[in-house]
């Protein structure tokens, strides 16, 4: 859902740090809910009057139904793909990019940072070691140990044989981020809204502004 609302141009919580989830944009003459499209294309799996209708509440979770065999496409993260295959090694399972929704290429991911307290006492060396590990040579290493891709740029050119780890590499080039003040709650909050829009417990607008209003108790 997030990639979803990423990929139509709505922003979640803005560069100023707002929650703008469910607000109107402007284009041109047009305002546009982009939050509201992408929740809309993502409930019609569960509408049981659409023709795409393949989702119902008592399914087991995605993920368990795909490695038995019973999906036929699953959405994930890159550093599930090796977990996946461990399970089921039978698996015929093939990578691609996540699909576009309105032309506009943007994927969904999780990044981690290393930082260094200002009161450190071991300040300059410990910038050290992180140069030392986000070099080229240690971060492929650590990509080749965790079968993942580097974000590094200067490595993309050493997955090109590969098809599962070239599509994960070429995919860091459309990583798309947001402000997430607390990523275990904000997937809370999401979870909820999605399953609220299956059993239509409010107006599309109504769940939307729920939700935001969520997100801002999370950041006061």
């Amino acid at each position: 859902l997030t990639a979803l609302f990423l990929q139509s141009g709505e922003k979640i919580i803005n560069g100023e740090g707002r929650v703008v989830l469910g607000d109107s944009i402007q284009t041109g003459q047009v305002s546009l809910r982009p939050a509201e499209s992408a929740l809309r294309f993502s409930f019609e799996f569960a509408d049981s009057i659409k023709i795409s209708h393949s989702w119902i509440s008592s399914f087991p979770e995605a993920q368990e139904m795909f490695i038995a065999g019973r999906l036929g496409m699953y959405l994930g993260f890159a550093s599930e793909y090796e977990e996946m295959k461990n399970k089921n090694p039978h698996l015929a399972l093939g990578v691609a990019h996540l699909p576009i929704l309105n032309g506009q290429k943007a994927t969904y991911g999780s990044l981690f940072a290393p930082s260094v307290p200002l009161a450190s006492r071991n300040y300059m060396a410990s910038w050290q070691f992180i140069k030392f590990l986000t070099g080229k040579e240690t971060s492929k290493l650590y990509s080749d140990l965790k079968k993942s891709a580097s974000p590094r740029r200067d490595l993309f050119a050493s997955y090109q044989g590969e098809p599962a780890r070239s599509v994960f590499a070429e995919s860091n080039l459309s990583l798309v981020s947001w402000p997430n003040p607390d990523p275990i709650k904000t997937n809370t909050i999401f979870e909820e809204l999605i399953e609220n829009m299956a059993l239509k417990k409010d107006t599309m607008r109504g769940l939307l502004e729920k939700a935001a209003n969520q997100l801002r108790e999370i950041k006061k």
